[in-house]
């Protein structure tokens, strides 16, 4: 898929069910078999619940990329202004919290592309 095909765009609190989603389905692909069922199923409640993508698109140091390819969803990123690790020192870090693509278009560009947006949110943010 050429990535001039793909769209990215800031997401907003609409979009916390098709994140909720979204996120689950990428989550369980790449971890599913290194898991537990009863594990997993307690961490996608926990991780992926509609009002937690809620509270955290609400959250104003929170910055949300979903990335389209023909309107369809096809990946996103969450960054978050600051650090949760004691041993980043810098003085306006910002955190990559998740990045995640459609388990069945991984390779054709759309974390490349997702993660050029990324870097670019923090530019403009001075981190």
């Amino acid at each position: 898929m050429p990535t001039s095909n793909l769209t990215i765009r800031p997401a907003t609190t609409a979009d916390a069910p098709l994140l909720a989603k979204f996120g689950a389905r990428a989550f369980t692909a790449a971890f599913a078999a290194g898991n537990a069922p009863e594990d997993m199923a307690a961490y996608l409640t926990e991780a992926f619940s509609p009002a937690l993508q809620q509270a955290e698109l609400a959250d104003p140091a929170s910055h949300f990329l979903i990335v389209e390819a023909a309107g369809v969803t096809v990946g996103y990123a969450h960054l978050k202004a600051g650090s949760a690790e004691a041993e980043v020192t810098g003085t306006n870090p910002i955190e990559l919290v998740r990045i995640y693509t459609d388990p069945e278009r991984i390779g054709q560009g759309i974390g490349a592309a997702l993660m050029t947006a990324c870097l670019e949110v923090a530019r403009q943010g001075d981190h």
